[in-house]
């Protein structure tokens, strides 16, 4: 019996009584069990809700969230999409729907962070689609579980930024480019993986090489089995390319940026590669082995295998990324290894990981496997997969009561210069005289606490980039000092040499123009410093 071309068998096949003759597929087997495979998506899910509770409860703004509300913020300048296109390192999409939530609810901390939650919460429903896609339901569980508890994936989704969104766009990129693998002449799947794409380049602009990874797969496997689906393939990525032509001035501007950003010049293998891979899969592929051998699960259980196109697809979506961070960690490209920049395949990268710990083992192991995989993980960690990686800072609160010093002592309109630690403090030497970028630069001191309107400039981390530089503060200096009100505030970082020295020179400007200090809170990691012009 013969099958039509378009409805090939891609990612998985099932074992029949007449032999298999494709010399590329491994035997596989399903298990039909679904009603497990749910309820292992509802521990999942309830994990996954129970985890996102601590951001939402969580104390102030952190230094990364402040860079989305100066994009969300409907009072700063210009427009949502002027400030992220033209300034900001993301697109606009994350940080409008940040706005929309606190349009809604009003603004909080809870309320910009909520929607982190619910993409984290989705994506972990789209992960049990995608594995249940790959090798069945219970397959699919246990994707879930694992992206539920991921350490890499929950110490970079646990803030309002564009991250958790990354998440769920690439599990509905790589289920759809699955999916429209197994159908390829279904116009829903092709229309699926296309939006899924826009969303992800409009999240992040790395995430390009998300898309990059899906297309090279499905181009050729629809040029090798579906001429249709090769035409949808190609139509979805001309209606790609016209859809992200808006972003082709930020990709430029980001890749002149980014030389001011490779201050960072090496980083550590194991800071690259999650505990996952290094500690949790060897110690969750013996766990599951050992508990298989001395199970009571008879011998002729459904055991599942994985066929060898889908070990190479997740590979590619999984494995490979990680890989390519190797070659990247020393150098002027050191900084973008940072896990966070491959969230994008963290869901394939789960499936390839559970894929590779329960193959060939019963559901009761390859659970096992899963879960000792997850603790082992945390067990390296610096702490518990429920305390937010980058929220309840001791500089957070610090940050935000400094901006609440001001509300409630300063008067509008009185300037304020920010050293913040913020890295596009090396970008200011070049874009000093750009209002919008400085207001930006200095956004940790933002409108989130601070509401009354102040003119901000951000402070350079060094002041040797030339007399033009020096000569304009000192410009600003006077102006204010010949103004209505001289009166002006300094709030800088004190937790780095480059910090310190930073505010130490300026300080020395402003005695030199002549004013003097007459307020000043010095707190473990920032210093205020109120400035008065005197005769």
């Amino acid at each position: 019996m013969t099958e039509a071309k378009d409805s090939v068998p891609i990612l998985n096949t099932i074992v029949h009584s007449a032999p298999i003759r494709d010399s590329r597929v491994f035997t596989a087997v399903v298990p039909s069990s679904g009603f497990t495979g749910i309820l292992l998506l509802g521990i999942a899910l309830v994990s996954g809700i129970s985890l996102m509770v601590p951001m939402l409860t969580a104390g102030p703004v952190e230094l990364d969230e402040y860079g989305t509300y100066w994009i969300a913020d409907d009072s700063g300048p210009l427009t949502l999409c002027q400030r992220s296109l033209d300034y900001e390192n993301i697109p606009p999409l994350s940080p409008w729907f940040h706005r929309l939530f606190m349009d809604i609810f009003g603004k909080s901390e809870w309320s910009f962070r909520l929607p982190s939650a619910i993409w984290f919460v989705l994506a972990i429903g789209v992960s049990y689609l995608f594995g249940n896609e790959l090798r069945g339901a219970i397959h699919g569980g246990l994707c879930a579980i694992l992206t539920a508890w991921h350490p890499t994936a929950l110490g970079e989704i646990q803030l309002a930024r564009c991250y958790s969104l990354s998440l769920l766009l690439s599990a509905i990129c790589f289920w759809a480019a699955v999916r429209w693998m197994k159908r390829p002449a279904e116009l829903t799947w092709a229309i699926l993986w296309c939006v899924s794409a826009v969303g992800l380049t409009w999240t992040h602009y790395l995430n390009v090489a998300v898309i990059g990874a899906t297309f090279l797969v499905l181009v050729w496997r629809m040029y090798t089995r579906s001429f249709r689906g090769f035409v949808f393939l190609m139509i979805s990525v001309l209606s790609l390319i016209l859809c992200c032509t808006p972003l082709t001035v930020s990709y430029l501007r980001m890749a002149g940026w980014g030389k001011h950003f490779g201050f960072q010049t090496d980083v550590a293998v194991l800071e690259v590669i999650s505990p996952m891979w290094w500690l949790g899969l060897p110690a969750g592929w013996c766990a599951g082995r050992i508990l298989d051998r001395f199970s009571q699960q008879p011998a002729d259980s459904p055991r599942v295998q994985s066929t060898r196109v889908s070990f190479v697809v997740l590979f590619l979506w999984g494995g490979l990324p990680i890989l390519g961070a190797l070659f990247i960690r020393d150098g002027e490209l050191a900084s973008l290894a940072n896990p966070r920049y491959r969230i994008g395949f963290d869901v394939a990268a789960g499936c390839l990981l559970v894929t590779l710990m329960t193959q060939q083992i019963g559901t009761r192991a390859s659970l096992a496997s899963v879960v000792v995989a997850i603790i082992a993980s945390w067990s390296v960690a610096d702490r518990l997969p429920w305390e937010p990686k980058r929220l309840n800072t001791p500089q957070a609160v610090q940050w935000r009561d400094l901006a609440l010093h001001i509300e409630q002592n300063g008067t509008s309109g009185e300037p304020i210069f920010v050293q913040s630690g913020l890295g596009e403090g090396f970008l200011i030497p070049s874009l000093y005289e750009d209002t919008v970028f400085m207001d930006y630069a200095a956004c940790r001191l933002g409108r989130f606490y601070l509401q009354a309107e102040h003119p901000r400039y951000a402070l350079p981390f060094r002041w040797d980039h030339g007399i033009a530089l020096r000569v304009w503060f000192r410009q600003r200096l006077e102006e204010i000092r010949e103004s209505d009100r001289p009166v002006l505030w300094v709030v800088s970082a004190t937790d780095t040499d480059l910090n310190r020295l930073s505010l130490k020179y300026f300080q020395e400007m402003a005695v030199v123009v002549k004013f003097e200090a007459t307020d000043r809170v010095d707190l473990p990691d920032v210093t205020l410093i109120r400035f008065e012009a005197i005769e």
